[in-house]
């Protein structure tokens, strides 16, 4: 039987949020870059054995772009395709 990991979202030490357990340190690390990749964030996956943190993984929103400008509103927006 594989080692169950934790697998939790925010940053270990400033009070991160479980997400649940998996068996397998490698599902466990493949979930917590899946999970990354849908919502931006901190990760890590928690060894309750050896009580310490095994992997982390830490991701980025990519900015969206403006649906318009201050200074050209309807620019921006007629741009897009079925926009008023």
């Amino acid at each position: 039987m594989e080692a169950k990991y934790a697998i939790f979202r925010g940053k270990h030490s400033e009070n991160p949020m479980w997400l649940g357990s998996i068996d397998g340190f490698d599902r466990a690390v493949e979930m917590m870059h899946r999970m990354a990749e849908r919502l931006p964030g901190d990760y890590f996956v928690f060894s309750p054995v050896n009580r310490s943190v095994v992997a982390t993984c830490g991701t980025t929103a990519q900015p969206q772009p403006a649906l318009h400008t201050p200074e050209n509103p309807k620019k921006r927006l007629n741009s897009i395709p079925g926009a008023f």
